[in-house]
């Protein structure tokens, strides 16, 4: 193990980075690996995260008592047990292929959560470290969908490299015209937004820690302009409701926090992502369209999974690939025959865990979920609960929670930033 504090808090940093950055592209690109005598080929995340993890054998004692009290214990023992659910649902399920590469990517993410918040009790700028870097990389994030609605060549260097969707899967039609909603670096325009929206929420929370204010408004105008481009209504709403809730419980000054949203959504006017979602509003053939094909459409047969396999699920991940199967009889025959055939996830964290884990699953997580909201309450920690109510507001409408990876790299920053109330600690606080 290396010795020096130094050293291991630099190779703790570059591996984080290198988690994150790596993991924006979910699955698309690949790693080729060639020594002659020895050759792998394997996708980048799995890549940087097998980094992360060889890095940490290299600067802990591998001791994770030191790293949690006693309620991080209980939350790690009712992951544990999602996680056997889980994998009885994988054993039994009849894709298990699917299933089982689906629970290999949950549990690699908690291990780098543990391994994270190890990091955080070794390393005192550890959270700091972690806060700013996200901001960054949604900085880049916020640029990256800017070239990719406007510069061409940069959309199809995504499309082919960085699982991007083409125009076909993520647009607004306007005056009979499509227009992109563009997710940048990531494969999800909603993932993005979320992402956007988490790094907004935190820039409200640090504002006044930050002593380059310049900076900041730079961060706040250009993810503004980019989250206009997403039009993304879930994270929209996790914005305004964390706003209210940092009002009412005194958390930020309510100045500053009506400056920073007001600019944010006024700048949004400037997109024509914006404006088609407004006219949406309008349009009562867009808003029937929605209810009978949206969401609605996956939610009832993600249900009607659930109903069919009620104890233990489909397995994790499996819903997938049987979502067309499924949508098809929850609707009139005539009305499916003239849809676009394309596979969903459930859209809603509840019907994950009901679909694919079945009871056994869901009751896991619903008790995992009022343990935290219990002690949460109790002990006061309004901020730990204003993101778990984002979290949950997210994931209940999303086609990507808990699938994408870079959705796990998000929730394993807000948890991981739990530790430290989701503040700038005030010893290293430049912007």
């Amino acid at each position: 193990m290396i010795k020096n504090y130094d050293t291991k808090y630099l190779l703790f940093k570059i591996s984080f980075i290198l988690l994150c950055v790596g993991t924006l592209c979910d699955t698309m690109l690949f790693t080729n690996l060639n020594f002659g005598f020895f050759h792998i080929n394997i996708e980048t995340p799995k890549t940087v995260l097998l980094i992360y993890i060889g890095v940490f054998f290299l600067i802990t004692d591998y001791k994770f008592s030191d790293a949690f009290d006693k309620i991080y214990k209980k939350f790690v023992l009712f992951v544990i047990l999602i996680f056997l659910s889980a994998l009885l649902s994988s054993v039994m399920s009849t894709e298990k292929e699917k299933a089982f590469k689906t629970l290999f990517n949950y549990l690699s993410y908690f291990v780098c959560l543990l391994i994270t918040l190890k990091h955080l009790k070794q390393f005192n700028q550890a959270g700091n470290f972690i806060l700013k870097s996200f901001l960054v990389i949604n900085f880049l994030l916020a640029v990256s969908c800017i070239l990719d609605f406007y510069i061409q060549q940069f959309n199809q260097f995504l499309i082919d490299h960085f699982g991007h969707n083409e125009l076909k899967h993520s647009f607004f039609k306007m005056n009979g015209e499509m227009i992109l909603r563009p997710s940048g670096l990531t494969s999800d325009t909603n993932l993005t937004a979320f992402s956007i929206a988490v790094s907004l929420v935190l820039v409200i929370l640090n504002y006044s820690k930050f002593k380059n204010k310049i900076l900041i408004w730079v961060f706040i105008l250009c993810s503004g302009f980019a989250f206009g481009m997403l039009s993304s209504r879930s994270a929209q709403i996790i914005i305004l409701l964390s706003g209210i809730l940092f009002i009412i419980f005194k958390k930020v000054n309510y100045k500053t926090i009506l400056q920073i949203v007001i600019v944010f959504f006024v700048v949004q006017l400037a997109t024509p992502q914006t404006i088609a979602r407004i006219q949406q509003f309008f349009s009562k053939e867009a808003m029937e369209e929605e209810a009978t094909y949206g969401r609605s459409m996956i939610w009832r047969g993600a249900w009607l999974a659930f109903q069919e396999n009620k104890v233990i699920g489909l397995g994790p991940g499996v819903f997938f690939n049987k979502s067309i199967d499924y949508i098809s009889r929850t609707m009139d025959k005539a009305k499916f025959d003239t849809l676009e055939k394309s596979q969903y996830n459930p859209h809603n964290i509840f019907l994950v865990f009901l679909s694919e884990q079945g009871i056994i699953g869901a009751i896991i997580f619903l008790s995992l979920l009022i343990f935290l909201l219990n002690y949460f309450v109790r002990q006061k920690k309004y901020l730990s609960l204003i993101f778990l109510l984002c979290i949950l507001i997210v994931s209940s409408l999303s086609n990507y929670a808990p699938y994408f990876k870079y959705y796990l790299i998000i929730c394993l920053v807000i948890y991981s930033l739990d530790k430290q109330n989701y503040q700038l600690k005030e010893n290293a606080v430049n912007a």
